[in-house]
């Protein structure tokens, strides 16, 4: 589960660090769309993350290891087409529904 996963540290191969915060999925893959990217919020000066492809994922545990951080392109960069952020996009508007509903 999402909430499983986000907060989870990512480690690539070098040893560099960050730590997920949210997973992009590709809209156009069908009924069930896949994972297309991870959102990986990094400590350095100037960093506003990373998008790591997901074939670019070894491993999902925790932590979650990927082959290199620094060959992720930034966040704010182009990347997001045709995806949507589980996290912001998806689970905060359920919320936001949700507190409609109950009159909120």
């Amino acid at each position: 589960m999402l909430t499983d996963l986000a907060g989870r540290a990512v480690v690539d191969r070098a040893g560099r660090r960050g730590r997920l915060t949210d997973l992009a999925i590709d809209l156009f893959g069908g009924a069930c769309p896949p994972v297309a990217l991870l959102v990986v919020e990094r400590r350095r000066p100037g960093s506003s993350g990373n998008l790591v492809p997901w074939d670019e994922v070894l491993e999902v545990g925790d932590p979650i290891l990927v082959a290199d951080l620094d060959a992720a392109p930034p966040r704010l960069g182009a990347g997001l087409e045709g995806c949507e952020l589980l996290k912001r996009d998806i689970l905060d508007a359920l919320g936001l529904d949700l507190f409609a509903l109950l009159g909120g």
